[in-house]
C-alpha cells in the first residue's frame, strides 16, 4: 500500500469516526424529565348539618333545679269513684293549677291536665278541667326519700326511664314505700291498698321513677 492509500485510509477512518460521533450526539439526548406528579389533596365536602327531628316536644327541665317537670306541674287526683276509701286507689294525673284552693273554694283547686305526648303527638287528656282538694307539689326522688312508710308518688315499673320520658309521663299512683332492701339494684318495693278488693298489693318500681311529696299529703279521703 502507498502512502497515498495510507494516508485516504486514515482520512477515512477518522471521518467516520467524527461522523458517528456528531449523529450519536445528535440522538442521543436525554429525555425531558416529566415532572413528578404531587397527589392532588383531598378536599373534604363539608357533612350537612343534621336535619332536626320533627318529633319535638315542649316539655323542658326546670333550670336549674334538676326537675324533668316544667315549672308549675303538679301531681293531683282524677276522679275519685264511691268505692275508693283512700288515695291510693285514686289516678294521678300531671296538671298546672288554674285557680288555687282557698277558704273560698272550699280547699279546693281548678286544675288543667297537661298534654300527653306519644310519638312526637299531643293528646288531649279527658276531663281537661276539674275541682280537688287533692294536690301534690313534688320533685324526683333522692336516695333520702326512700324511707319505709314514705308516700310517694310512682309511674311504670322496675326498668328506669330517662328525664326525657319522666317528663312526657302524665299518668302517677300514690304509693307507700315497704321495703328498700334491694335499692342497691335500683329497686324501690312499695305497697297500695287496694280498696276494691279491701287488700294491701305490692309493685316494684326503679328508683328513678319515683318522686318524693313536698309538705304534708295524706293518703285519706277528705271528709
Amino acid at each position: 500500500m502507498t502512502k497515498f492509500e495510507k494516508l485516504f485510509m486514515v482520512l477515512v477512518i477518522a471521518f467516520s469516526t467524527t461522523s458517528c460521533s456528531h449523529v450519536k450526539g445528535m440522538i442521543t439526548v436525554s429525555a425531558p424529565v416529566k415532572p413528578k406528579e404531587t397527589p392532588a389533596q383531598t378536599k373534604e365536602t363539608p357533612k350537612p348539618a343534621q336535619e332536626a327531628s320533627s318529633q319535638t316536644t315542649t316539655t323542658q327541665v326546670q333550670p336549674g333545679s334538676g326537675d324533668y317537670f316544667p315549672a308549675g306541674v303538679k301531681i293531683v287526683a282524677g276522679n275519685i269513684l264511691s268505692f275508693m276509701g283512700t288515695l291510693y286507689t285514686a289516678k294521678f294525673y300531671t296538671a298546672t293549677v288554674v285557680t288555687e284552693p282557698s277558704a273560698a273554694t272550699k280547699g279546693e283547686g281548678l286544675v288543667r291536665m297537661t298534654w300527653e305526648v306519644r310519638e312526637g303527638k299531643e293528646l288531649e287528656m279527658p276531663n281537661q278541667e276539674h275541682w280537688t282538694p287533692y294536690i301534690a307539689d313534688t320533685r324526683p326522688a333522692k336516695e333520702e326519700d326512700f324511707v319505709v312508710g314514705a308516700l310517694v308518688f310512682a309511674t311504670g315499673d322496675t326498668h328506669g326511664r330517662t328525664p326525657e320520658k319522666l317528663a312526657q309521663s302524665t299518668e302517677w299512683g300514690l304509693r307507700r314505700i315497704k321495703d328498700v332492701s334491694e335499692l342497691y339494684k335500683g329497686i324501690v318495693i312499695t305497697e297500695y291498698f287496694d280498696s276494691y278488693w279491701n287488700q294491701w298489693k305490692e309493685w316494684h318500681y326503679h328508683k328513678n321513677n319515683i318522686r318524693a311529696i313536698i309538705g304534708e299529703f295524706s293518703a285519706d279521703l277528705r271528709k
